[in-house]
């Protein structure tokens, strides 16, 4: 390898590096925010959820954020409601793949 190869490659792994910083960084001021907005049981509810679907988990977390800031939703927010917004959450994702065909 070549030097400039050498720094191209040190570049990039630095902007690697920068990214996934910046994401973990998120992903705990995300946790920090939930904890606080959430109940314990609510808490292990949505860790469990993100073991199976984590894009459904994120976007629970992004609504219920939205919900508390909006005072739609009041802290704490407890395991049943979180149910209920993954319900919706995983009703209105199954809806969407979905191809009816009419018949006459």
């Amino acid at each position: 390898m070549s030097y400039d190869e050498d720094s191209e490659y040190l570049e990039i792994r630095k902007k690697k590096e920068e990214e996934l910083r910046k994401r973990l960084e998120a992903q705990r001021m995300i946790r920090m925010v939930m904890s606080e907005i959430l109940t314990e049981k609510a808490m292990e509810r949505l860790d469990n959820v993100s073991l199976v679907y984590p894009d459904l988990a994120e976007k629970a977390k992004a609504l219920i954020i939205q919900l508390v800031q909006a005072g739609k939703l009041k802290p704490p927010v407890g395991e049943e409601e979180v149910k209920r917004i993954l319900a919706a959450l995983y009703a209105e994702r199954s809806k969407g793949g979905k191809i009816e065909f009419k018949r006459k």
